[in-house]
């Protein structure tokens, strides 16, 4: 029936079938859909039932809930999952006899990291009424030496990928160096990034470059004082215009230099005032720094 043949009907009330979601035709004669009274599909709303009561020629449509079933849809991010904690965990919080749930794995995997996701299905199936896991919208992370396989020499897309880099290595530099600068007061402020972005550090010393991968050429708390200014460097470089938070756990343990690390903590407190920092330590800080103390 069209709604014209409805509004001629004479009926004070008109069921309709064939659709699976509740659904409210605009006539003046009341016509629903009931719909099912279990969800058959993710798009759909819950399983309801229409309980129709018929007075004095007016018919009244009462929705209620009745469908048992919970569907759900998770987005979970693969690359920013915390350390330890495998996808199965992150399912078995979702899980129920009653919960049919569609997992859309995001990001990019970590280094190393080998995922099964039939295995996974299978595994975990069982706690749920249904479950489906699509990864499609993963990606495994690329080494320097795959991505300039991915275009021939001489190409537009190997110089803009050169380039690109090129950009990114000067930026780094730069910013990694003025972190660096600051925190040895002024001994270490030049860093030389390569194309593989393997990080140098000028020793006036030496009159050279130390690469920071060579462990005997810098002493561990320099080292983790490099790391530090490639860690700040990097963030700003990929939160661009924004200021995420930065978590810290004893980053300056390794600072045997008090003037080093005096200077590390200043250089925060400049940072803090744009960005939140939390930095947990059970080591010597600062007098000059408020420090909440938890028993």
């Amino acid at each position: 029936m069209d709604p014209a043949e409805i509004e001629a009907s004479g009926m004070d009330y008109v069921a309709r079938g064939h659709w699976y979601s509740e659904y409210e035709l605009t006539t003046q004669v009341p016509a629903w859909y009931c719909g099912a009274p279990e969800q058959t599909k993710f798009e759909e709303k819950a399983g309801r039932v229409l309980v129709v009561e018929l007075k004095e020629g007016r018919a009244t449509v009462h929705s209620r809930e009745v469908g048992a079933l919970r569907w759900l849809v998770r987005d979970i991010d693969v690359g920013l999952r915390p350390p330890g904690r495998p996808l199965e965990s992150e399912l078995a919080a979702l899980a129920g006899p009653d919960t049919i749930l569609r997992a859309r794995l995001k990001g990019t995997w970590p280094q190393d990291s080998s995922p099964d996701i039939a295995g996974l299905e299978e595994e975990c199936a069982g706690d749920f009424f249904h479950l489906e896991v699509d990864d499609s919208g993963t990606a495994f992370p690329l080494e320097l030496e795959e991505v300039d396989e991915l275009f021939a020499a001489g190409t537009v897309g190997a110089r803009f990928v050169e380039g690109l880099r090129g950009r990114i290595a000067e930026g780094l530099e730069l910013r990694m160096g003025e972190v660096l600068g600051r925190i040895t007061g002024g001994k270490y402020s030049r860093v030389r990034i390569d194309g593989n972005l393997e990080v140098s550090v000028y020793s006036p010393e030496k009159d050279a470059y130390m690469e920071i991968k060579d462990d005997r050429s810098l002493w561990g708390g320099t080292r983790d004082q490099v790391f530090l200014a490639a860690r700040i460097a990097f963030l700003e470089l990929i939160a661009g215009g924004t200021h995420p938070p930065l978590l810290m756990d004893d980053t300056f343990c390794s600072f045997d230099d008090m003037g080093r690390k005096e200077r590390a903590f200043e250089m925060l407190a400049t940072l803090a005032e744009r960005t939140q920092i939390l930095y947990f330590t059970c080591q010597e800080s600062p007098e000059s720094l408020p420090i909440l103390k938890l028993a």
